[in-house]
């Protein structure tokens, strides 16, 4: 029985898919090469990081050159996105691969320790691959010079209204801050704000990434996407300083 064989439909439909996804790919490659340099600084003297996203004409190709193996491409490829990181010494890696252990998903399934090829005469190429996921991220607003914290970077939230659900109200904030859709996960924290009037409660939860892209209001002038390491290292505002601090120790312990 014949194999089945790509079609110029399917081919020109996978590299569409690709072509609308491809933004998102380039910044998830930005935040892992700004959170494994901060990694390289730590844990190595020399070590440097570098991220890509894969190209359009690479995606095209390779999907109709893996046909084969993957006739879905656009979700089974694991190799959209990639970063890497290069160390002088073994012990240099293995602080970085420790790191990688402890703050990311891994596909041990798809992952691969190259050393594994080598027999003990040996020498060559001695990479490590992950493939991962981001285990947690925060998006932050810069506030502008009119508000009192100007330049400080802020949680997307806001007010209750009178008669208003609290998730519809958090969802309803984020939506027209933000421009984006979310699910809401769960509560994980809280912070407090005291005014020469009123004191502010904050609750704070995890949601997941339904739908939009980033397209802020005028109540920020920038956003920033972090990663736990990063959070409480951030300008953030007064009031959330004391909640990134105790959430992202409690990330790392609980490997979420």
């Amino acid at each position: 029985m014949a194999a089945a064989q790509w079609t110029s439909e399917w081919h020109q439909r996978q590299v569409g898919y690709f072509r609308k996804q491809r933004r998102d790919y380039a910044w998830y490659a930005e935040l892992l090469r700004q959170m494994l340099l901060r990694v390289c600084r730590k844990y190595t003297q020399y070590g440097r990081a570098e991220a890509r996203a894969k190209s359009i004409v690479s995606y095209a190709e390779k999907a109709i050159r893996k046909f084969g193996k993957y006739q879905d491409p656009i979700h089974q490829l694991t190799d959209l996105c990639g970063a890497r990181t290069v160390t002088f010494t073994q012990a240099e890696a293995d602080r970085i691969c420790e790191f990688i252990k402890a703050n990311f998903h891994i596909d041990w399934e798809n992952s691969e320790d190259c050393h594994q090829r080598l027999k003990p005469d040996q020498f060559g190429y001695q990479a490590i691959h992950f493939v991962v996921q981001v285990s947690w991220m925060a998006l932050l607003g810069r506030l502008p010079q009119s508000k009192a914290k100007a330049g400080k970077w802020d949680v997307p939230g806001g007010k209750v209204h009178a008669g208003e659900a609290f998730d519809a109200a958090l969802l309803r904030e984020v939506r027209e801050e933000t421009g984006l859709e979310l699910v809401l996960e769960r509560v994980v924290g809280a912070a407090q704000s005291d005014l020469p009037e009123w004191r502010i409660a904050y609750i704070i939860l995890n949601a997941a990434l339904d739908s939009g892209e980033v397209c802020l209001s005028d109540e920020h002038t920038d956003f920033l996407w972090v990663d736990q390491a990063a959070l409480s290292e951030t300008d953030l505002c007064p009031q959330f300083k004391a909640f990134a601090v105790a959430y992202a120790k409690t990330i790392r312990q609980d490997g979420l």
